[in-house]
């Protein structure tokens, strides 16, 4: 049954035979009295928690990319949309379970989770979070094992057309960014290449920030900048969202999600 108070959006499509094809949900509370988010401050034994999670490592690092290529990062802070450490249950964040695929707050993260082969699903963040250029950043993961297994956030989701951009990361280490229109048409900005040193395996976190910014899209990975593009495609204001696919043979893809920060950036 569908939660009350929330929307339900669904889209089934077929498209690259690299992504395969896609189902969608997403709803969000319209109820005015439903909480909005906790207030970011996480309890002592959460920050340690995150504290151990990300100690420092003999990992080594991407080599940093061209000024001119992430010329369009800002400068200063934007006003913060969302703050969120998953604590505290709220109507926010869109719970919802079928045989395909399930989300919802648990155990102190945000999760969405693809149960079926060569699928995906996204999330969206909750009402009034709509915006154009936007910096997320939040801690990340896929729980279960899988290097087929993909997570990540769209951002400038437009509900009319399905289209939005697309940063994700793979359970062995890969990354991408790609714009998707009407809700399987795949353009890849930066495909999938080779295993990065920088980003944690399945089941490990990783602390990553995405931006979308004017013309300029960026993925920033516990700390070191792996992706920036620039594509004037979709221009438009729209949702941010979380991600989860399923790929390589994989059969499932739990990704979870904690710490999360939202800004917005002035035009």
């Amino acid at each position: 049954m569908q939660p009350a108070g929330r929307q339900r959006r669904c889209a089934h499509r077929h498209a690259h035979p690299h992504p395969a094809a896609g189902v969608a949900h997403d709803g969000r509370a319209t109820d005015p009295a439903a909480d909005a988010h906790a207030d970011g401050d996480a309890p002592a034994h959460r920050d340690h928690r995150r504290a151990r999670r990300h100690a420092p490592s003999a990992t080594p690092t991407e080599p940093p990319l061209p000024t001119e290529e992430v010329s369009g990062l800002p400068a200063t802070p934007a006003d913060v949309l969302i703050t969120d450490n998953f604590d505290v249950p709220s109507l926010e964040w869109y719970a919802y379970a079928d045989d395909a695929s399930s989300s919802g707050q648990e155990g102190g993260i945000y999760f969405v989770s693809m149960n079926v082969n060569g699928r995906w699903t996204w999330r969206l963040g909750p009402v009034n979070s709509a915006t154009k250029d936007i910096v997320i950043q939040a801690d990340a993961r896929l729980a279960n094992d899988d290097p087929g297994g993909v997570y990540g956030f769209i951002c400038r989701y437009d509900s009319a057309t399905q289209s939005f951009y697309n940063f994700a990361l793979t359970g062995d280490s890969r990354y991408r960014i790609a714009r998707v229109n009407n809700g399987g048409d795949w353009t890849f900005l930066m495909d999938f290449g080779e295993p990065s040193p920088v980003v944690n395996p399945a089941t490990q976190w990783n602390q990553i920030e995405v931006g979308c910014v004017s013309e300029t899209l960026w993925l920033r990975v516990n700390g070191v900048m792996l992706a920036s593009v620039n594509d004037a495609a979709l221009a438009n204001t729209g949702d941010f969202g979380f991600w989860a696919q399923t790929r390589g043979g994989a059969p499932q893809a739990r990704a979870e999600y904690d710490f999360l920060t939202v800004r917005a950036l002035a035009p």
